[in-house]
């Protein structure tokens, strides 16, 4: 029997299913790249190879060097295409997890890069504007504490003041030294010296009624004296006489609440206990951190002002040393304003860009807002939109899930954000600042699943070298089986036959 009548059929059947196999294979390697022009592609290469296949046969068969030449080459033509989605196929089956993740966790670190980087510079500019809002903010308290001082130092200074605390002096002590007159154990009741200092006390506060009673026993006397005493001061602290001297006593003395004015109607709603002292208080430094911090001291003390304005209008008839009360009025919020009013009052303020101090604050707060730092990705077409948090919180695992979805538009996404930071960062710098230099999240980093994109993977970056060889191997093997077998199976050699033997047989 012919031996060849078996080797043919064997050599097709191996032909046609290492085709298949490679064209299965094929078909998902090229259908990233081709869409659906891929079934057409399939059958160019599957029709290419299996050409190539008969050439090859029908070369050697007829020993024709030419016809095996042209087949080889057809082949090599026809088995690049195949074998490169081959290994496309087989290499990203193995690796788009692990390749994934890689290109994730190093374009992330560009981004955290970028965020870290910016975040220090603008807190750095931000420490400088601090300092200008603090220089602001101190030469505003120094005014304040200025005006407050003044109208201390002018009335506890000033005669009026002076005669008017004499005054009460003397009255306590007249009030004293009669009650001491009046209950001396040796010769009680108010005699001669104690009507005197009765006469005193009625010329520094006139009452309608002035008759001092006559006393028999000591506890009578003293009830008469306490009863003459509550008179004097009742009248002493709220007679329109002494308003003046209560208005500027409750501006600069502390009032005690054993002090008989204070429990005489509504002494302290009138006139109050150590005002200006207490304005001191209001206007004490805070932390100024920021324009709001400074906008909030600002108002602060231009209502401090406001009272110290309103105290300036009720006491400046009293006297004319208290017309000369001036009050400082301009304590502006707008930084401009302010820089232009330490400027005129010879203080010499850092010029920085009010803009640009509002946009480095606004960057640093968007930096920590989890809403700016949303973004949203359609990995595929007709899938769900996904919300990523760029923090610290994501990892690979929340990106690099199906090898349907592909990393690349979160990397782009990824990269608008990077750009959006950069471009917020350059504008927010003072003018001829350095700009420091970042490394660009690359959109395209990770892919994989196309041929080119495989290719270099595996043959340049090479993440897997044992993965790289496997898919080399059995991707090349279904295009190179057949043609080894063509060339065993076809030598083109036909051994003669013995002649017939009728005897034999």
């Amino acid at each position: 029997m012919n031996s060849r009548v078996i080797i043919v059929p064997i050599y097709y059947i191996i032909l046609v299913t290492c085709i298949g196999i490679s064209s299965i294979l094929s078909y998902y390697g090229l259908q990233s790249n081709l869409g659906f022009l891929t079934p057409f592609a399939v059958v160019i290469i599957a029709l290419g190879l299996f050409s190539a296949g008969i050439l090859l046969q029908t070369g050697r068969d007829k020993e024709s060097v030419s016809q095996q030449f042209l087949a080889v080459l057809l082949f090599l033509v026809f088995a690049m295409a195949s074998t490169s989605s081959n290994i496309n196929k087989l290499y990203t089956d193995r690796m788009w997890q692990s390749v994934r993740n890689a290109a994730f966790l190093d374009e992330y670190s560009k981004f955290n890069t970028t965020k870290v980087t910016v975040r220090s510079t603008i807190n750095n500019e931000l420490e400088n504007d601090k300092a200008l809002y603090e220089k602001i903010a101190i030469k505003y308290n120094e005014w304040i504490i200025s005006d407050i001082s003044n109208f201390k130092r002018i009335i506890t200074g000033s005669q009026y003041y002076q005669d008017k605390k004499e005054i009460e002096i003397k009255l306590m002590a007249e009030l004293g030294d009669m009650e001491v007159q009046a209950t001396d154990p040796l010769a009680p009741g108010c005699g001669v010296k104690c009507r005197q200092h009765a006469s005193a006390i009625n010329e520094l506060v006139p009452t309608t009624e002035t008759i001092l009673p006559k006393g028999r026993k000591l506890e009578e006397i003293k009830a008469n004296i306490q009863r003459f005493e509550n008179e004097k001061l009742n009248a002493f602290c709220s007679q329109g006489a002494y308003a003046d001297f209560h208005l500027l006593k409750g501006l600069v003395e502390v009032i005690p609440a054993s002090n008989y004015c204070a429990s005489v109607g509504d002494y302290f709603d009138k006139y109050g206990s150590n005002k200006l002292e207490k304005l001191f208080e209001r206007v004490g430094l805070p932390s100024i951190e920021n324009a709001q911090d400074l906008t909030s001291y600002s108002e602060n003390i231009l209502a401090v002002s406001a009272d110290l304005q309103a105290i300036s209008v009720n006491i400046s008839t009293l006297t004319p040393d208290y017309a000369s009360l001036k009050v400082r009025t301009e304590y502006p919020n707008a930084l401009n304003d302010a820089i232009a009013i330490l400027e005129n009052d010879n203080t010499d303020p850092d010029r920085r860009d009010l803009g640009k101090m509002e946009l480095r604050q606004a960057l640093i707060q968007d930096l920590s807002s989890e809403e700016f730092l949303t973004v949203d990705v359609l990995f595929t077409p007709g899938s769900d939109v996904q919300n990523f948090i760029l923090n610290d919180d994501l990892s690979q695992n929340s990106i690099v899930k199906n090898q349907n979805e592909p990393i690349k538009p979160f990397l782009e996404m990824l990269a608008k954000k990077q750009d959006e930071i950069i471009t917020k960062f350059e504008e927010a710098m003072p003018k001829g600042s350095e700009i420091p230099s970042f490394e660009l999240v690359e959109p395209d980093s990770g892919e994989i699943g196309e041929i080119e994109q495989t290719l270099s993977s595996a043959f340049f970056d090479t993440p897997s070298l044992k993965n790289t060889i496997i898919a080399t191997i059995i991707g090349f093997s279904f295009d190179l089986i057949p043609l080894i077998f063509a060339f065993v199976a076809f030598h083109g050699y036909v051994p003669e036959e013995e002649d017939y033997d009728p005897v034999i047989g």
